[in-house]
């Protein structure tokens, strides 16, 4: 980094003599300089990271985030990182949008529609849908080739779902290995599933339910009440608009395991439609409940037992970042909605 430094030649009489009268020569002082950092250090902030050798490191925001998220709590469960959607939200909305809304799940709820839904050991209406590459699917057709593990949400505005259907494209290889199908069904207009399945790189199909004619076969639709409409709206779900009509009928997000009999054999409704079935409990429904004779004392309906959203209150966070970015919530709840 600094010019060499130059001197004259004594004779070698004169040299002797400078040593025997002159103390030791002091080397001179090096301009002072960063401490090296090494290969795996980091620095956050405006600091320039280097390697060992001085020289610039490449992929500083590679390693930023990576230290980032080593020090993120990743949630164990696909409810956990839901509640944690949730939570964004009730960040960035207001303290009476958040009253508003916990009061539309309290409506929800007094409709008992996941203790009316269809349940197991029963038969599973059939249907026949357009998926995202605008090809009729049959629960018949699914139904010839293994089990069908069949998912109900809301549309591509939703966090919660967006949230949801990617978690389990990640089980997708596990639910294969026992022969199913994955098929997630919304009431939304063919370009928006088409969108959402293409947007998420969904490797399942992604069907439309254009007007709920299915989605009401198994029981699991409500209607958005009048008073938090213009609260939708004002957060961008434009329900009329990815539905086609306007009804404001949206399904819960049901979750169901049929079989190659077309029988349901398992099933998980909550009346909250942010309380999803975990993927691994889906997986392990497969194992048991689609055996020829699944274990008699095996728990196959879980209609109406609400859990995960009691550990989220209907108030702002005690938290100001989220996810494994650090992000504002802002930033974080803008990642899900498409």
């Amino acid at each position: 980094m600094g010019g060499c430094l130059s001197s004259s030649a004594s004779p070698p009489s004169e040299a002797k003599a400078k040593q025997e009268t002159q103390p030791e020569a002091v080397a001179p002082k090096k301009p002072e300089t960063a401490p090296t950092a090494s290969k795996r250090d980091v620095v956050v902030g405006s600091v320039t990271l280097r390697d060992e050798d001085g020289n610039e490191r490449l992929g500083v925001e590679d390693d930023r985030k990576t230290m980032e998220e080593e020090e993120y709590d990743y949630p164990s469960t696909l409810q956990e990182e839901l509640n944690e959607v949730l939570e964004a939200v009730y960040e960035v909305i207001s303290e009476e949008d958040i009253q508003n809304y916990q009061r539309y799940l309290d409506d929800i709820a007094k409709q008992e529609i996941a203790e009316q839904s269809a349940k197991a050991k029963t038969p599973a209406p059939v249907f026949e849908l357009v998926d995202q590459d605008n090809e009729r699917t049959s629960l018949e057709q699914l139904c010839q080739k293994g089990p069908v593990v069949l998912q109900f949400y809301r549309g591509k505005w939703c966090p919660h779902c967006n949230a949801g259907l990617m978690k389990y494209n990640k089980y997708l290889p596990k639910i294969k290995e026992h022969g199913a199908s994955l098929v997630a069904i919304s009431p939304m207009l063919p370009d928006g599933s088409q969108f959402l399945a293409s947007k998420r790189d969904l490797d399942y199909a992604v069907l439309s339910d254009c007007g709920n004619t299915v989605a009401r076969k198994y029981k699991v639709t409500f209607v958005v009440p009048e008073f938090i409409r213009p609260t939708f709206e004002s957060w961008g779900h434009d329900v009329p608009k990815a539905n086609g009509d306007d009804l404001w009928e949206i399904p819960l997000a049901a979750t169901f395991v049929i079989n190659k009999k077309r029988e349901i054999v398992w099933s998980f409704v909550d009346n909250d439609h942010g309380v999803w079935a975990e993927p691994s409990d889906v997986v392990q429904a497969l194992e048991t409940c689609c055996k020829n004779s699944p274990p008699e004392n095996e728990i196959i309906n879980h209609n109406g037992k609400t859990r995960g959203k009691g550990s989220v209150k209907a108030q702002k966070p005690d938290k100001s970042v989220f996810g494994p970015k650090k992000q504002s919530a802002a930033e974080y709840v803008s990642a899900y909605p498409i």
